[in-house]
């Protein structure tokens, strides 16, 4: 018993296309808008607030470059 597979093909789509077809917004709007969205609520919080220190905060120093040490040995 023989099988036979017929060969896939694949069709590509234009952009444009699949955008009048589907009428949804673009992904990165969408990540665009709920990084903003994320920001706001980061931006009304108490100035204690650890994730609102962490995001606005501006490190000082340097890392080491290269592969860190290995000190379990």
């Amino acid at each position: 018993m023989a099988l036979y597979r017929s060969p896939l093909t694949v069709t590509l789509w234009p952009s444009s296309f699949l955008k009048k077809l589907y009428k949804e917004p673009q992904v990165t709007q969408v990540i665009q808008s709920n990084r903003l969205r994320w920001l706001g609520h980061i931006w009304r919080s108490p100035e204690n607030n650890q994730t609102r220190a962490y995001t606005f905060k501006n490190p000082i120093g340097s890392r080491t470059r290269g592969r860190p040490p290995t000190r379990w040995i």
